[in-house]
């Protein structure tokens, strides 16, 4: 109708038709009217049909592809993104739109440096140019939204061809999770080292080697070697030879699972030759149910030692002094009549 008014130029129309065998196709209708009498009515239409079924069913394979390829890229945790070489924003995931602040018909217009403060675009634009000319490239950045914020994001890119034609596709993931966790554990790090380097004790690990693998600073001013000397030398290079027994003898326990955690003494031998009395308290280290190790902390007991021996030196003095003035000692307990 819009042929024979006059609203288009041409005539043509895709429709299905039903053939002869119950089966249907695709067929496209071109024609023409011919013979217009004098009111302006044309009196017939002369025209062709073409059988465009296997084109119809490539469009819909075409376009159930492209449906696929939208929901896998809406499926994305992250930011979708495709570029081609002069910047232009090709295509682009709902999670993006929902993430940037920017309506669909704004995202069509946007190229890369809109999303970045200027002085964090050229780490971008590195990574752009690595990605075209090498294949693939991964930065970390603050993306910025429509509305001014900023948000550490992880890009990852990949460089593809269609039609002969290079693109950059990638995904950006917001990492502010991940960073203000990374802070935590370095915060917490941090701490830890303040306090293993301040500590009076000697806190050490070993791996399954016996080799120390970190101490504190103390246990090296106080055995008077450099920490270099210390870590990754074996322990019995410290202990003396009867304290490595009971030493082996601890570990044994540990391993053997008789015993999660061990306290025991034994004698450091200083560079000097000087002993140092410890109490060790020691318990293993896993990781993922792989033993790796052990950990714990060595006293310095000379100044307990040193009591104990005062002590006792000070019962044998009063006994000698009881013995020589000829005087006995007695204790009764008046509850107990003993």
């Amino acid at each position: 109708q819009n042929y024979l008014r006059g609203r288009s130029a041409t005539y043509a129309s895709e429709r299905r038709v039903l053939c002869k065998d119950g089966s249907w196709k695709w067929v496209l209708a071109r024609g023409m009217a011919m013979d217009r009498g004098p009111d302006g009515r044309y009196g017939r239409m002369i025209g062709t049909q073409t059988d465009i079924s296997k084109r119809r069913a490539m469009e819909q394979a075409l376009s159930d592809a492209r449906q696929v390829s939208d929901d896998i890229i809406n499926s994305l945790p992250g930011n979708f993104f495709m570029f081609d070489t002069r910047g232009q924003l090709i295509r682009w995931n709902a999670t993006s739109e929902q993430v940037l602040g920017y309506t669909h018909a704004e995202m069509g217009h946007l190229k890369p440096e809109d999303f970045f403060d200027p002085e964090d675009f050229p780490q971008i634009q590195r990574a752009i140019r690595e990605v075209f000319e090498k294949g693939a490239a991964q930065v970390e950045s603050l993306l910025r939204l429509k509305s001014g914020e900023k948000v550490p994001y992880q890009f990852t890119a990949h460089r593809t061809t269609i039609a002969g034609q290079p693109y950059m596709v990638g995904v950006g993931l917001d990492i502010s999770a991940r960073r203000a966790a990374e802070t935590v554990v370095r915060e917490n790090d941090e701490r830890y080292r303040a306090i293993f380097s301040s500590a009076q004790d000697f806190i050490f690990t070993i791996d399954t080697a016996s080799r120390i693998t970190s101490i504190t600073d103390y246990f090296c001013s106080v055995m008077g070697y450099t920490m270099e000397e210390v870590v990754g030398a074996t322990i019995d290079q410290f202990f003396t030879p009867e304290s490595m027994v009971v030493v082996r003898k601890m570990i044994a326990l540990k391993v053997q699972k008789r015993a999660t955690v061990t306290r025991y003494e034994a004698n450091l031998l200083t560079r000097d030759g000087g002993l140092i009395p410890v109490e060790i308290n020691s318990a293993l280290i896993f990781d993922n149910g792989r033993l790796m190790g052990s950990q714990g902390i060595a006293r310095d007991i000379t100044e307990r030692r040193n009591y104990e021996e005062a002590l006792r030196d000070s019962e044998r003095r009063w006994k000698l002094a009881l013995e020589a003035a000829g005087h006995g000692v007695w204790d009764w307990d008046m509850r107990a009549d003993t």
